[in-house]
């Protein structure tokens, strides 16, 4: 039985799917959720190494806008689950994204992964962070979102 669902989330058109999968899902069996989204370290030491300034002087501002956009991505979910009526828990995790949502599935102990093939930064067939997922020694099984 699938009692509870580790949601990734990120902002992108296909995580948006995802939370629509995962919304029917969670109703038709009456799962839990735990809305993850991760802040991509690699992601935020890239962009401040890109930058002229001097990253200490401006590490904080970035950090703090992911983490805004972190929690803006996986409140709007959170929302759009009570208003079905399905309970639902956010978590935010900072690190390798791949690496934190196996991690924090195992944590909480989720039946089932739901998130999308693309994030907001992969151009590949398959996005990176989806393909991290599904290579991590896991038995969690993952349901991926195709865009």
């Amino acid at each position: 039985m699938i009692k509870k669902i580790l949601l990734a989330v990120d902002g992108s058109a296909t995580s948006r799917k995802a939370v629509d999968y995962a919304m029917d899902v969670a109703k038709g069996l009456g799962s839990e959720v735990i809305i993850l989204s991760v802040i991509d370290e690699a992601l935020m030491r890239s962009y401040m190494n890109l930058v002229a300034l001097d990253p200490m002087d401006i590490s904080e501002p970035i950090e703090e806008r992911m983490k805004k956009a972190a929690e803006a991505n996986a409140k709007e979910a959170k929302n759009l689950f009570k208003e079905r009526g399905i309970p639902a828990q956010i978590s935010i995790r900072s690190g390798h994204p791949a690496e934190e949502i196996v991690s924090e599935a195992e944590t909480v102990k989720a039946d089932m992964i739901i998130m999308g093939s693309h994030g907001k930064t992969s151009l590949s067939i398959i996005g990176g962070v989806t393909f991290g997922v599904i290579h991590r020694d896991t038995e969690i099984p993952v349901l991926v979102v195709r865009k």
